[in-house]
């Protein structure tokens, strides 16, 4: 009998599971139905999320039709096999319980880590100050929803991260560093806004240094996309650092052009993923089709 690549998919991260739950590098955090990632602390890893909810039948279309079977989607279909790449994670994970969420948990990763390091040696940079998403992801594992989040990165020591005490939590499961500042992102007695008491943290962190390497290339203002709220403050922020700064976007570039093992691993997960999505998409995708019974396969 064939499988449909639902089931595919399904199959693959039961057996990254399975196999995880006999391994003791990355942790794997629990499960409903796949995997996903977090976790935190600088000897503990930080994480790439996937969870998936199981499908829902889609909803019937005009004439009360609700689509091919899943008999008849098996056999429409070739059966998608598990990625070498896949296979190779479920060798290394084992499994935890977090508030009944599946996550896959990525140690840290020392040699992009040193890299940075060894080119702040070279530029004669004592630490960063990193604002960008991107930026702040790379360095410490932890993705910022709203952008106020910023990392002061040394080039010697632990790494501090500060972000918004909603993210408290996340922080802790994902970040690669245990040193986590918070500050508040609405305060009734300070009527600033969030990334100024981001930027009062990360200049009190950043006064212990004296050579400081800033984002001076990424002279553009975001704002939130909620509520339409500056989330960084562009000439505050370079002004605010004295005048010993030097810019650090070339050497962060310089870093990140050169992927790590791990993150060749995480790239090839994200695709194998997609594709599984993908496949499963061609499967209950018809003409006809609202956007609403689309939405409802994924809910």
């Amino acid at each position: 009998m064939r499988e449909s690549s639902r089931d595919a998919f399904a199959r693959v991260f039961q057996a990254i599971r399975t196999s995880a739950s006999r391994q003791t590098s990355p942790t794997f955090a629990s499960a409903r139905f796949s995997s996903s990632a977090s976790d935190g602390r600088s000897s503990s890893p930080g994480a790439f999320a996937v969870a998936a909810r199981p499908a829902a039948r889609p909803p019937a279309r005009p004439g009360g039709s609700r689509g091919p079977s899943r008999a008849a989607a098996r056999h429409r279909r070739t059966r998608a096999p598990a990625s070498a790449s896949l296979r190779r994670l479920g060798d290394r994970r084992r499994r935890t319980t977090d508030g009944g969420r599946a996550a896959l948990i990525w140690p840290r990763d020392d040699v992009k880590l040193e890299r940075v390091r060894a080119l702040m040696d070279e530029r004669g940079l004592d630490a960063l100050v990193v604002r960008a998403p991107d930026n702040v992801l790379y360095l410490t594992n932890f993705w910022a929803m709203k952008g106020y989040e910023v990392c002061v990165f040394p080039r010697e020591g632990e790494p501090v991260l500060v972000c918004l005490e909603a993210s408290a939590e996340d922080s802790a499961r994902m970040a690669w560093t245990s040193d986590v500042r918070l500050f508040r992102g609405y305060d009734e007695g300070d009527p600033r806004p969030p990334v100024a008491r981001a930027l009062e943290i990360a200049r009190k962190v950043a006064s212990e240094y004296r050579t400081l390497g800033l984002e001076l290339s990424l002279g553009t203002q975001a704002s939130d996309r909620m509520v339409g709220e500056p989330t960084t403050f562009t000439r505050e922020w370079f002004h605010a650092f004295g005048d010993d700064v030097e810019d650090a976007t070339p050497l962060l570039a310089e870093a990140r052009a050169i992927k790590t093992e791990q993150e060749i691993e995480r790239m090839r997960l994200a695709n194998d993923i997609a594709a599984a999505a993908m496949e499963h998409a061609k499967i209950v995708i018809e003409p006809g089709m609202s956007e609403a019974q689309l939405a409802a396969e994924w809910q």
